[in-house]
């Protein structure tokens, strides 16, 4: 009976062992074919994305009926996925090989083209110089613009050339021309560096405008804040207070709507004591940079008066020739640089064009307005463009130009602001 009994009490417990060995072996054959299911996931992610898989979970359903069907992952699953995560070699995109001899290249190339641009540059003016001393040729509006871009090129071609040959120096293009805007030959000035200079010169002007028009808006506003002269006011106290009432009114207009008659209106001012030879030296210093001038603090008044002069000779050319529509687009762009117009990389070829000649009215409008003060009656504009301006005369229009520039730049202010 013991040996009967024997087997009826150790054959549930064999069935148990092995059952709980099964179970076992079941559990960890599935965990395995998770583990490589979930290898070859991610694996395959890795490859498609070209770098390592992320750590986002691989339980996302693609299907609705999917998304029904499964259940939340466990903690132990979980658990599983991020160490195969963790686990899976990350692959990385090789680096772009020949970078820096791209980099090389690619100022060499830019070294060619400018050189191949000075000596076009130099063919023509040889051309222009060998007709012009037998009287075959008139020079005209392109032919001076010609000979004025090869003569500055000629002595900026040897920074040029320094300057682009040195490594990584087209990272550093904002901040030489921030300070220096003219640095560079104008064979250097592609597609990329005009952009380059362009950013960096509309901010510079931006800045050098809101300082400018911060120190007007104290002068003015003391001024008005001054009781006047009693028993009656001079005549210079009165253009002072005319002038301040009217740049307080022309301050609460967007830049946009200033037009040439409202800078008119300050010319008695102007004339008074803020032409170029009379205002302060800081206000000068402005007007050089806004005009482009490297080191403004180095003789700024006799630089803005030979700068003023090519201006208003410009001017009369461009007008004798009918417009800014005899001019190339290259031409239009060159000439509202140098007339302080920023953001030209982004405006239209017609907007470019329509712009140069509103500058071209609104200079003769105050050549006539400085010329009929000083004769006390009306002149045309015919008589203005044929007659000289003397110094005073052409430091007047040169600071209201240089005015108008910073306008132009400055943020709007309201009349309360402005005091």
């Amino acid at each position: 009976m013991m040996g009967s009994a024997a087997p009826a009490v150790w054959r549930p417990v064999a069935r148990s062992a092995a059952a709980s060995s099964a179970r076992r072996g079941i559990s960890q054959a599935l965990q395995d074919e998770k583990r490589a299911k979930l290898e070859a996931l991610f694996k395959n992610k890795a490859a498609a994305a070209g770098r390592a898989a992320p750590a986002a979970s691989p339980w996302r359903p693609t299907t609705s009926s999917e998304a029904s069907q499964q259940r939340p992952p466990s903690v132990r699953e979980r658990h599983l996925a991020a160490q195969c995560a963790m686990e899976a070699p990350p692959v990385e995109a090789p680096p772009a090989p020949g970078y820096l001899a791209r980099q090389i290249k690619g100022s060499l190339l830019l070294e060619k083209h400018a050189t191949l641009i000075l000596f076009n540059e130099l063919k023509k003016a040889m051309e222009i110089l060998a007709k012009s001393s037998t009287g075959q040729f008139k020079k005209n509006r392109d032919a001076f613009d010609i000979m004025t871009r090869f003569k500055s090129d000629l002595l900026r071609m040897p920074f040029s050339t320094l300057y682009v040959l040195m490594p990584f120096s087209m990272y550093t293009l904002q901040s030489l021309f921030y300070r220096v805007p003219n640095a560079l030959a104008s064979g250097y000035l592609d597609e990329y560096v005009f952009g380059q200079r362009d950013i960096a010169v509309s901010r510079m002007r931006a800045d050098v405008s809101a300082a400018w028009l911060a120190r007007l808006d104290a002068r003015m506003a003391g001024v008005l804040a001054s009781p006047p002269t009693p028993p009656s006011p001079s005549a210079a106290d009165r253009v002072r207070r005319q002038a301040a009432v009217k740049w307080r009114a022309l301050r609460a207009k967007a830049p946009e709507h200033a037009t040439a008659a409202d800078f008119a209106d300050l010319l008695p001012w102007v004339r008074l004591e803020y032409s170029l030879l009379t205002a302060p030296a800081a206000d000068i210093r402005a007007a050089g940079r806004l005009a482009g001038h490297a080191f403004s603090w180095i003789l700024p008044r006799t630089r803005l008066l030979i700068a003023g002069d090519w201006s208003a000779k410009d001017t009369l050319r461009i007008r004798e020739e009918g417009g800014a529509v005899r001019l190339n687009t290259w031409c239009v762009r060159e000439t509202l640089d140098r007339r302080g117009v920023s953001h030209l990389d982004a405006m239209p070829n017609a907007e470019q064009y329509a712009r140069l000649d509103q500058l071209v009215g609104a200079e003769m409008a105050w050549r006539q307005a400085i010329l009929a003060m000083d004769s006390a009656a009306h002149v045309s504009e015919v008589d203005a463009a044929n007659a000289a301006l003397t110094v005073d005369q052409m430091a007047s229009l040169i600071m209201l130009q240089s005015l108008y520039t910073a306008y132009q730049h400055g943020a709007r202010v309201e009349p309360s602001a402005a005091g």
